[in-house]
């Protein structure tokens, strides 16, 4: 204990010495890659990584755009620099990189320091020092003009202006587009979420974990079917709401409820009971044992943030109500039965629509090739289902894979006629319109 009280104390002095000399000017951390410090401490650009950082820069004034500009960089073979201890590697561009070079203050000339501080109370690392907590820019220590800048502040703060108005990282944010599954579509084969465009008038998804490299995504497809055919199966859903699971729903979250506010009960006694033992702790030992004390107090400090942090969760995250009516849960499914006649309803924004669908569906694995595209909606209720669903223009595929079957030209025909056009749910086929009429499969 004492040697793990004097690690602690010694981290400390260390970090308030390194913070004084920060506050005098002096530099007390290294500078990210692109810069060599000379032997009279200042700086010059770094040979080796210059040329790359200035065309990572001129690349995203020329783009606007941080994907644009990992696109241009990875179709031009350009790598960006980092430091592996002395070393200088490479490695291909990604966002994250880019950003780095982009909106880090450095780069403007500014070097800064205290961009986090040790957490008092809080878990203490294997080291003996406490854990680290993030510290808003605004405190942080500032030396402008502190070395050569490869873009002024002025610059630097109009690219972050840029990539504020360009602000996409949230995949799952229902957005203003007709695409009514966007955000709900996840990438069967590396579960990113799925982003989508409209080059044409029909919606295009695409996975967006590729796309963060200037790669190809590992699945995209484009097709109306889809939506219709999910759209059909949230309809059905809706007209006849599964009333007897949603009561067994409802009881279930007042038993959860009611476990929330007991565990917070004995949790807040716990907490009381902690601080009346460190208090008398404390009491006891005061002017007879002071290491004892000191700890005492040290405890007692760490159980009053334990105490504040778990209110100003409790005031986050208050428990579920637990005084919904059955009868109200009836109105709700009347309700949710009107849907599907009031869906192209002139009022019913598309935002208002992909509202709709969350709150049925939870999510949808995507998985795509050249011929099919092969999906599995999860509902909120936890069920799933799963369909495939051929892909334009390989409707000739699907009568070879009926040849390979054996069956003849006139079973085919019949095959076809009776909807079994994909597996899982079965569709219509309009052979003029390409179209898909989708109805449930003959039991």
């Amino acid at each position: 204990m004492v040697a793990h009280f004097e690690n602690r104390k010694r981290a400390e002095v260390m970090m308030q010495s390194r913070l004084t000399k920060a506050r005098r000017g002096e530099a007390v951390s290294n500078l990210p890659i692109g810069w060599i410090q000379n032997p009279d401490s200042s700086y010059d650009f770094d040979p080796e990584a210059e040329a790359t950082i200035r065309l990572v820069i001129e690349t995203f004034w020329q783009t606007r755009s941080a994907h644009a500009t990992v696109r241009a960089l990875a179709k031009a073979g350009i790598q960006i620099p980092y430091r592996d201890r002395q070393r200088i590697c490479f490695r291909k561009p990604s966002v994250c990189r880019v950003l780095r070079i982009l909106k880090n203050l450095n780069y403007s000339g500014t070097y800064f320091y205290g961009k986090t501080q040790s957490h008092p109370g809080g878990p203490t690392l294997p080291n003996g020092q406490s854990q680290r907590i993030k510290v808003p820019e605004e405190k942080w220590i500032k030396i402008f003009d502190h070395h050569p800048a490869y873009m002024t502040k002025e610059q630097q703060e109009e690219i972050k202006s840029i990539l504020n108005k360009n602000q996409y990282l949230n995949r799952d944010r229902p957005g203003k587009g007709p695409a009514p599954m966007q955000g709900l579509l996840r990438c069967g084969r590396c579960g990113a979420n799925l982003s989508v465009t409209y080059p044409t008038k029909h919606s295009h998804y695409h996975c967006s974990r590729g796309h963060g490299y200037g790669e190809k995504p590992c699945t995209t497809f484009m097709s109306d079917e889809f939506d219709r055919f999910i759209l059909r199966q949230v309809f059905k859903t809706l007209k006849t709401p599964p009333v007897e699971m949603l009561k067994s729903a409802l009881e279930a979250s007042r038993k959860k409820s009611l476990h929330e506010l007991s565990w917070i009960e004995s949790e807040r006694e716990r907490l009381g009971h902690e601080q009346r033992k460190a208090e008398d702790r404390a009491d006891i030992t005061r002017g007879s044992l002071p290491r004892v004390h000191f700890d005492a107090l040290a405890k007692l400090e760490k159980v009053r943030e334990e105490q504040e942090r778990f209110e100003q969760k409790i005031s986050l995250e208050p428990p579920s109500p637990t005084d919904e009516s059955e009868q109200e849960l009836d109105e709700l499914c009347s309700i949710a039965s009107d849907i599907p006649e009031l869906w192209n309803h002139p009022a019913v924004t598309n935002q208002d629509k992909k509202e709709i669908l969350r709150c049925v569906i939870d999510h949808v694995l995507v998985s795509t090739d050249k011929k099919k595209i092969d999906a599995k909606i999860v509902w909120q209720s936890g069920t799933e289902t799963s369909f495939s669903i051929w892909q334009r223009g390989n409707w000739g595929s699907l009568i070879g894979e009926l040849h390979a079957q054996k069956l003849t030209a006139s079973e085919i025909q019949e095959h076809l006629a009776a909807g079994k056009t994909f597996y899982g749910p079965s569709s219509k086929y309009h052979p003029g319109l390409h179209l898909y009429d989708i109805e449930e499969p003959a039991s």
